[in-house]
């Protein structure tokens, strides 16, 4: 009481269950109503909060001679926005169908709540991918321009707060607060005397985020720049610095540019060079796409023996870094994985069901396709393509890549052994290469030319300059559909955009390119019956636009851009195959692009509307 009374600081620490909340709320109140002016209570979790305004506050209320008032705050986008609740109608805002009940929970529960505490919803999943779209954040905020200012659930939050003698708060939104007194921005929480801080020890923390220091490009150039003036006597050590710091001004740079064109930041893994980025790095530029509003897109490291390990790392970044991840794309390689495919979407359901908002694509195909060269393992790979077939033309170095790719699945993404001979064909070559390999298994390669799988393998890459490209035949029909019936699941071709005659032409590609979307709506809507036609084509169109945070597309609807398709449900179908992939689809009759048509029965009109995508950190 004398730490109120005589106005210095008091520090107790004492365990849990020694009822220290009551220690602390006695005089705390006492204070309050003697007139030394408002208490401020901040901890740092939900359970303490709730433990306070929920039982303890209560208790006192009803065992004190005198009668005091108390106030629970949160941060804004805890609470309804009744201004965007109301507009949310007009725009596309759910991810899913299975939304399509919870957000009709929402519009009873906003006509008769009286707090517009998400709170209240406790039948509901905790996290809930549309809240974000109808909550009360700031800086979607008009102030007292709004029609709804004066129910405005925020300004009824506050008026509660002003009037307490105790008000509940968390640390975040205390330093908040603390942070915006000395700005022009004025203040979050109402006056006050006297501040407990309990759960201490996560201050700092917490407190670091609203007075800390940002690493900006310049302080990244100067970290640099500091190395490389660096004198290391050890010259083991000095190429492995030179090369992280090499790897650093590389990713930031990257990183960067694809900010000025409003793009989110997308890791492709297993492939070269992105394979070799470490887990911190990559969290640490989500972090500042998590402050662009960005998402992050994984290609993960693993795709057949490391999926899971390489779905946690992704997921553990979304939620680190505390922004959207899509899974780029989604499948289960390896017949000894087959049927696993569930457990991938139990692995995702999971991180949704913790508040980390995961997503991803897929292809209906049961072939994925990239370089040949792919298949090395990563040291064999490292340094470039100079490098590696410098290294395969030594025969020592060959037998220790086919050794480590026989027996090693850890660490790595395997291809090789997850398709293995049989299943990989050769998709493109070099011009001046053999182009009669094209098309054919590398089993069947062996067998014309009466030789070793291995010899031909590693001749492929050495004589061709390591420019194979290939498709692996590695995924189950079954682990397919049920990954398309997944609700968190868009169609995505994971392609270029390519034609039947010309430059674009060349090579043999995989089917995805012509038949992606047709593919799914002849075999697994018409005539597999795995998704209905409605829910195929939200997912390739409104849920694609959603998980991409495209607000003016995906929808047909007044003052959205008139992206269309108009095609025969009885007819449509993919003709391209894996042996012959350059062939448009049947049953697509009209395209508009951006109000435009670009495609009528007679064939390609010739007008180019096209225009770039942009993200929601690209400002015009």
């Amino acid at each position: 009481m004398s730490a109120f009374q005589d106005q210095h600081h008091l520090i107790v620490e004492a365990g849990t269950g020694t009822g220290k909340t009551l220690a602390y709320l006695v005089p705390a109140v006492a204070a309050a109503l003697g007139g030394r002016g408002r208490v401020i209570i901040s901890t740092g979790t939900k359970n303490l909060q709730e433990q306070l305004m929920e039982k303890d506050i209560p208790f006192l209320q009803s065992v004190m001679p005198k009668k005091f008032t108390a106030a629970y705050m949160k941060g804004r986008n805890n609470y309804l926005c009744l201004q965007r609740f109301h507009r949310s109608g007009d725009s596309p805002v759910l991810s899913g169908l299975e939304e399509m009940d919870y957000f009709d929970e929402v519009t009873d529960w906003a006509k008769q709540t009286e707090t517009g505490d998400r709170a209240e919803l406790s039948n509901l999943p905790e996290h809930l991918s549309f809240w974000r779209h109808i909550d009360a954040r700031s800086e979607t905020c008009s102030g007292q321009k709004c029609p709804d200012f004066d129910p405005c659930f925020i300004t009824r939050m506050r008026d509660r707060a002003t009037q307490a003698d105790i008000v509940v708060v968390n640390h975040h939104l205390f330093f908040a607060d603390l942070a915006l007194r000395d700005s022009a921005y004025g203040r979050v929480l109402p006056d006050y005397t006297a501040v407990i801080l309990d759960e201490a020890h996560l201050i700092e923390d917490i407190a670091s985020e609203y007075f800390g220091t940002q690493v900006s490009n310049y302080q990244i150039d100067d970290l640099v720049r500091d190395v490389s003036n660096l004198r290391l006597e050890n010259a083991e050590v000095d190429r492995e610095v030179t090369k992280t710091a090499a790897r650093l001004v590389q990713f930031a740079d990257r990183f960067w540019m694809g900010f000025r064109e409003g793009r989110g930041e997308e890791s492709r893994f297993p492939l070269v060079p992105g394979t070799f980025a470490k887990t911190d790095e990559l969290l640490a530029l989500a972090k500042v796409a998590a402050k662009h509003k960005g998402i992050y897109i994984s290609h993960i490291r693993g795709e057949s023996f490391n999926l899971f390990n390489a779905l946690d790392e992704a997921i553990g970044i979304g939620r680190d870094a505390g922004l959207p991840v899509v899974i780029y794309h989604l499948k289960v390689g390896a017949k000894a994985n087959w049927g696993r495919m569930k457990d991938a979407i139990a692995a995702i359901d999971k991180a949704n069901a913790a508040g980390v908002k995961v997503s991803a694509t897929m292809y209906p195909y049961t072939a994925g396709g990239t370089g040949l060269a792919a298949t090395l393992p990563l040291w064999v790979q490292e340094g470039g393509r100079e490098k590696m077939l410098e290294r395969l033309k030594d025969p020592a170095t060959r037998a220790k890549a086919r050794q480590e790719i026989e027996t090693k699945i850890d660490g790595w993404e395997n291809l090789l052994m997850a398709t293995t001979f049989e299943g990989i064909q050769i998709a493109s070559a070099p011009r001046e290469f053999d182009q009669s390999i094209i098309g054919k298994r590398i089993s069947e390669l062996a067998a014309e030319r009466k030789a070793n799988p291995w010899d031909v393998y590693f001749q492929l890459l050495i004589e061709s300059g390591g420019r194979i490209g290939a498709l692996y035949h590695m995924m189950s029909e079954e682990d397919v559909a049920t990954g398309l019936r997944f609700q968190r699941v868009t169609i995505g071709t994971d392609s270029s955009a390519l034609r039947t005659s010309g430059i674009l032409a060349q090579g043999s590609p995989h089917p995805r390119s012509y038949g992606t979307f047709p593919r799914v709506l002849g075999k697994y809507v018409r005539d597999d019956k795995v998704l209905t036609l409605p829910d195929a084509v939200h997912r390739m169109t409104g849920l694609a636009a959603t998980q991409m945070g495209l607000r003016d597309r995906g929808l047909v609807r007044v003052g959205q851009l008139a992206d269309l398709v108009v095609f025969n449900p009885a007819t449509i179908a993919d003709t391209a195959t894996y042996e012959k992939p350059h062939q448009y689809p049947a049953g697509i009759e009209h395209v508009v692009v951006n109000g435009v048509p670009v495609l009528d029965p007679k064939g390609l009109t010739g007008s180019r509307p096209g225009r770039p995508l942009y993200g929601p950190a690209h400002t015009p």
